[in-house]
């Protein structure tokens, strides 16, 4: 059963700072990857998940990532005066996608403390969570896609498998049993562990599906890992009363939050980054 996700959080208040000095003016996130920025792409991917309200978490002072899908008369009307349909056809579907909504985040003091800024908007049915840095190149069905069509209730994570010495990176899931499915029960998790205590190399990437039940957790979190409000600590503590889920996604995710990754990235998409995203 295809669970309706109408609602997604993006976290957007990172500097960027791998990427300076160009960072210092434009978002990392409205970097291009061909001819459209970051954003779009995973904006692009939420939509195609049913998404229909998009909410940034962004930092003081930095620029706005909502404006770009803001209409801008002055364009449209030159366009329009060169004759340039397909141009202004594009230009006016990537203005009518959704309703956005931009909040700051004062502090930055972690991803959940990123995602408990939107408490106020989320209201009371599950939500998802893109982080931009995390592109995923998928054969068929986009990643959140595929998520919402497997999701069973509870609180679900994006995993693919990483090389044992990565794992000090990312947050590594336990899983109950079977890991050959993509659907898999998880047991526990733990965030940025040593190759000795990792439980498996089954990494959480940036894709989740999450109750907003995690907003009660998030508002009594205590600072974990580099002394920030860590998701995944918040997820592991509502195990004991919610559904924990992990799908292997089909696709090849780049790591975006580097240059190389991104040069990876662009490399990748060559033959389909002029395509139009929203049709």
């Amino acid at each position: 059963m295809t669970h309706k996700i109408k609602k997604v959080v993006f976290p957007v208040a990172g500097l960027g700072t791998r990427f300076l000095p160009i960072t210092k003016s434009i978002p990392k996130e409205m970097l291009p990857l061909g001819n459209h920025p970051l954003i779009e792409w995973v904006v692009a991917e939420a939509m195609a998940a049913g998404c229909e309200e998009f909410i940034f978490i962004t930092a003081p002072h930095k620029p706005s990532i909502a404006s770009y899908f803001s209409p801008n008369k002055a364009v449209e009307a030159q366009l329009k005066k060169q004759g340039k349909t397909d141009t202004l056809k594009q230009m006016q579907t990537i203005a009518q996608g959704a309703p956005f909504t931009e909040i700051i985040q004062q502090e930055a003091l972690g991803l959940g403390h990123a995602i408990y800024q939107a408490r106020d908007v989320i209201g009371a049915a599950p939500f998802a969570v893109i982080l931009p840095d995390d592109i995923i190149k998928a054969t068929t069905t986009p990643c959140l896609q595929q998520m919402a069509n497997a999701y069973r209730g509870g609180n679900m994570l994006a995993i693919e498998r990483v090389a044992q010495a990565d794992v000090h990176r990312y947050g590594i899931i336990k899983p109950q049993a079977d890991i050959d499915s993509p659907y898999i029960d998880i047991e526990s998790m733990i965030e940025k562990p040593t190759p000795q205590e990792a439980p498996s190399d089954l990494a959480i990437v940036g894709r989740y599906i999450l109750e907003a039940d995690i907003m009660d957790v998030l508002a009594h979190a205590p600072q974990g890992a580099g002394g920030e409000i860590q998701l995944t600590d918040a997820i592991a503590a509502m195990t004991p009363t919610t559904a924990l889920s992990g799908w292997q996604f089909e696709g090849k995710r780049y790591d975006c939050g580097t240059p190389t990754g991104w040069l990876d990235a662009n490399i990748a998409y060559k033959d389909v980054a002029l395509q139009k995203l929203h049709k």
